[in-house]
């Protein structure tokens, strides 16, 4: 090999160790940024290890304040279910003792429907000051007040029944002597005694003789008879006098006494009447009255002022298709306390339509109980609607009498300090013979006070007291009626409650208990027409029978526009001496 070539190989491997240096020194910046990478990288990771290792820390040291926190919440929770249970069992004992309540009341209500209790409502102990601070009466108004109670706050009202000899009754005197008198006795005066004897009753016929004449016509040459002389009034073609009729329907309506018995008692009299004959008798003898009845409630309707309650009346329902049954109708009753008159209205229902039926036309002020039916007739433009206090006083007389623990003592606090109050202020406006402008005004002066403050006491115990109990469900009627229990302090003239209504309901009641009920649908208007006159009657202090045995002698005879004259309330004082003459 020549000089030139070795140095060409040695050129050529000069270039290769200097392209290997090149490539080395590539490599080696190369893996020296891939070592300050590796190194960035570890550094970070070291970094993230680091606060893994703080996290891990952080959460080693937040489990165990979890692990704390997690056995007190076990323990509040073992507490809570504890309390729980502990509730559960306090609110079944009161739930239990609620429900007991309210059985033991509803108890006290059925005992108290059936009879087998005192049904009287009067507080016989003396009613005491509403409370202090909520009637914005001056001090003299407030002197005034007390001293009106202490004279007027006693619930009790005494009445007095005339002794034997003083109500008028005839005197039969009877001397009794000795057949014969000793020697030794001397006559120093006598002694009286006396006795109410009862006479049996006795039936007996009237044979009436009338002689006829014969009328000669010599014009014409007729010949007629004629009866001369004046015959008692007959309005029925039949076997009975008035003075039977008349008894027949005051036995029936006001004595309660059903044709049976009466039937029976003519029988012990010596006469035997049959059943059908005397139910005849009695409805056409009523029928006859009908144009008088329709008058009545017209009167009553224009009157502007009634008081309206409802009864339960059964009567048979001919129109079922299985035998006869029994249905509840009802008794319907509107009272003018102002012309002191009721009139009585039959019908099927107790319905709105039943009512805007009966109260057809009429405006003015209605004062009811609280059914609710009588709500939208109520509301009708022209209509003033009243509620009852004595309806409200009832729910919480109920709860004191069924011995309801805090209820009664809540109840009985209403009672004492809101509603006797009310009456005792009534009972000052009787007393003292107070026309309707002065009642007007010592309502205003005093019973409004009274009832803002029992309406702040109401609106305070509402939400105090569980809807659900008696006391709650009493509070709930009050506000629910409050504006018409409002009404009576706007006028004198208005009533404070609609007992004048109810009281003329027990007439009903007691025939309901004795005769049951109507025979058809056709016979029960027949009550309601004998209701209306007979409690009429005793409301204006009138004699029935002399009324209506006036009636039946002259209805077929009287002027059609006059017949109003015949109303018991006009009867009183145009025709009752011309009866008597």
């Amino acid at each position: 090999m020549t000089v030139l070539e070795e140095n060409r190989e040695l050129k050529a491997h000069v270039a290769y160790i200097e392209d290997r240096n090149k490539s080395l020194a590539n490599d080696t910046d190369y893996l020296g940024q891939k070592l300050v990478t590796h190194l960035q990288e570890r550094s970070a990771l070291q970094q993230l290890l680091d606060e893994k290792d703080a996290a891990i820390a952080l959460l080693r040291q937040s489990n165990g304040d979890l692990s704390e926190k997690i056995i007190l919440k076990d323990e509040l929770i073992t507490n809570l279910n504890q309390t729980i249970q502990q509730d559960k069992k306090r609110l079944a004992k009161y739930a239990k003792a609620e429900d007991l309540d309210n059985i033991r009341y509803q108890r006290h209500l059925l005992i108290k429907e059936a009879g087998f209790c005192a049904k009287s409502e009067r507080s016989h102990k003396p009613t005491l000051m509403p409370a202090d601070g909520d009637q914005g009466l001056s001090p003299e108004e407030w002197t005034d007040m007390k001293a009106q109670f202490a004279r007027h706050g006693s619930g009790k009202i005494v009445k007095s029944t005339p002794g034997i000899l003083e109500q008028g009754l005839p005197v039969k005197r009877v001397e009794v002597r000795p057949a014969s008198i000793p020697e030794n006795h001397i006559f120093v005066g006598t002694k009286t005694t006396h006795a109410l004897v009862h006479h049996k009753a006795w039936v007996e016929v009237l044979e009436t003789v009338q002689y006829v004449y014969m009328e000669e016509d010599k014009e014409n040459l007729k010949h007629k008879q004629v009866a001369l002389g004046l015959l008692n009034a007959r309005p029925l073609k039949c076997m009975a006098d008035i003075s039977l009729l008349v008894q027949i329907l005051m036995d029936k309506y006001i004595y309660h006494s059903p044709l049976k018995r009466q039937i029976e008692r003519f029988k012990h009299a010596g006469v035997r009447l049959a059943y059908n004959t005397v139910n005849d008798w009695a409805n056409k003898t009523i029928r006859r009255l009908g144009p008088l009845y329709q008058l009545m409630l017209r009167e009553a309707i224009k009157g502007g002022y009634l008081h309206c309650d409802e009864t339960g009346f059964l009567v048979i329902d001919k129109s079922k298709e299985h035998g006869r049954k029994a249905h509840r109708a009802q008794m319907w009753v509107m009272l003018n306390p102002l012309q002191n008159f009721v009139c009585f209205r039959f019908s099927k229902g107790r319905g709105h339509n039943d009512i805007s039926e009966m109260l057809d036309g009429f405006t003015g002020f209605l004062h009811t109980d609280g059914y609710t039916t009588y709500n939208k007739f109520g509301n009708q433009p022209g209509v003033k609607h009243g509620k009852c206090m004595i309806h409200c006083r009832r729910k919480y007389i109920n709860v004191i009498d069924a011995h309801i623990k805090l209820q009664s003592r809540l109840s009985f606090y209403v009672i004492e300090k809101f509603i006797n109050p009310l009456y005792a202020i009534e009972r000052k406006c009787i007393d003292d013979d107070l026309d309707f402008d002065q009642i007007t005004e010592i309502r205003q002066k005093y019973s409004v006070p009274i009832l803002k403050a029992f309406y702040k006491w109401l609106t305070g115990h509402q939400h105090k007291v569980k809807p659900s109990t008696p006391l709650g469900k009493a509070i709930q009627y009050t506000l629910k009626i409050w504006d018409g229990l409002m009404l009576f302090t706007t006028d004198g003239m208005l009533l404070i409650d609609n007992n004048c209504a109810e009281r003329q309901i027990r007439p009903v009641a007691l025939g309901r208990k004795n005769f049951l009920f109507a025979g058809s649908h056709d016979a029960a208007p027949n009550a309601a027409i004998m209701y209306t006159f007979f409690n009429t009657c005793q409301m204006q202090g009138i004699d029935a029978d002399a009324w209506l045995t006036y009636v039946l002698n002259n209805i077929d005879t009287y002027p059609k526009d006059k017949l109003a004259d015949l109303l018991p309330q006009n009867w009183k004082h145009r025709l009752a001496g011309k009866a008597a003459a």
